[in-house]
């Protein structure tokens, strides 16, 4: 992509690429070609359970080890960009203990230091999305690093909160600056001298207000279809997707994504419809077929903190859009998207978006300046200043 700075070394600490499009692969996809990256997959924050869905997710992981290193982008919903590599070193979820640390820490380190002189990257920019490689900061030559904060993981259930919030605190003390996506991540009022910057999440402005051929599956489905996409875990407040397919008969309600939380009574109504997980240059296809987008996340301390991804996407398409009242969400569209928190409020909510059609161009226009591409140029002109002569 033209415009950004090239000729930079990235070594990056995040998800498994392209299982579920972040916000830091949306960066990294304007980012990497010109510049090298080293895409290190890390493992989760949450103690492993004996579930069926951690145990394929153990499965998904060794398999990742025994793949080894390279630019393999099979099973992933976006592509790998030129100039980027996946590694996926084994680690180990113990990292609560002061020895299952130090082990993690020495492996990883190792590890990586290692693939990163397997490429010639002798002093990359660090960036990490995840609190639990606090103990590699200074330990891989990099020339500066940079936690870009997308959540409050000490709030997330199932997640060790005094664990994780002992890592972050680590993470902080070392880390060389702080980009956040919600106000309620920006570690200043507690940390007034951290280098920090406000970085929004941005969205593909061409792709969604491109939109495309119905999808066959969502043709058979009668209108107003109403659809949620994305990621279908804890924080969806199903009580509001049963309250409105019980009280709408004639409403039809689409639920697309990958799923982990478990059964919920919506799924019996005949209304619900549920989908698989869909490519992710397929997604504008799916919200332009719709009469209607949700947003309908449950309210809590973690919910509260986020910057749904989905919110400027579901704007960029145009189609009328129903939220529950996330800070993020009323401080960028509250005059766009009605938003209600419990199931009566949310059903007349619903309707007054239904009715708003005719708005979609100043929905897309709420966006236009919030393109990863500038999103990515704001990210590296913050890192400038840290690069010293040698930028």
């Amino acid at each position: 992509m033209s415009g950004l700075r090239t000729g930079l070394e990235f070594v990056v600490f995040s998800d498994d690429w392209g299982r579920h499009p972040s916000s830091c692969q949306h960066l990294f996809r304007c980012i990497a070609p010109g510049n090298r990256v080293l895409w290190v997959e890390t493992i989760g924050l949450r103690s492993p359970r004996l579930t069926l869905h951690d145990l394929g997710r153990a499965r998904e992981k060794v398999a990742g080890w025994l793949r080894g290193p390279g630019p393999s982008d099979k099973g992933a919903v976006t592509a790998l960009p030129a100039g980027l590599v996946r590694y996926s070193p084994p680690m180990h979820p113990f990292y609560g203990s002061r020895l299952g640390k130090a082990a993690n820490d020495w492996l990883l380190s190792t590890l990586v230091r290692r693939e990163l002189g397997r490429h010639g990257m002798a002093a990359p920019i660090l960036v990490t999305t995840v609190p639990n490689v606090a103990g590699l900061v200074d330990h891989l030559g990099e020339r500066a690093s940079v936690y870009y904060r997308v959540d409050d993981f000490g709030t997330w259930p199932g997640y060790e909160a005094a664990t994780v919030r002992r890592l972050e605190e680590e993470l902080l003390d070392r880390v060389d600056a702080v980009a956040f996506t919600a106000s309620a991540l920006d570690p200043r009022p507690r940390r007034p001298w951290v280098n920090a910057l406000h970085l929004p999440h941005g969205v593909d402005l061409d792709l969604f207000a491109r939109g495309g051929p119905e999808p066959p599956a969502m043709a058979a489905i009668p209108r107003p279809r109403l659809l949620s996409l994305g990621l279908f875990d804890e924080r969806i407040d199903v009580r509001l997707l049963d309250a409105v397919a019980g009280a709408k008969p004639d409403w039809h309600i689409v639920l697309v994504g990958r799923r982990t939380a478990p059964p919920c009574a919506a799924d019996q109504r005949p209304n619900v419809h549920v989908m698989p997980q869909v490519a992710y240059a397929e997604v504008p296809r799916w919200l332009a077929a719709a009469d209607l987008l949700l947003i309908p996340y449950v309210r809590s301390d973690q919910t509260d903190t986020i910057n749904p991804l989905k919110l400027r996407e579901f704007l960029a398409s145009g189609t009328p859009i129903v939220a529950t009242a996330l800070p993020e969400v009323v401080r960028l569209a509250s005059d766009l998207v009605p938003t209600a928190d419990d199931p009566r409020r949310f059903l007349d909510a619903a309707e007054q978006a239904l009715g708003r059609a005719a708005e979609a161009e100043q929905r897309r226009a709420r966006v236009l300046q919030d393109s990863w591409q500038a999103r990515a140029g704001e990210l590296l002109d913050f890192l400038e200043p840290l690069l010293g002569s040698g930028a």
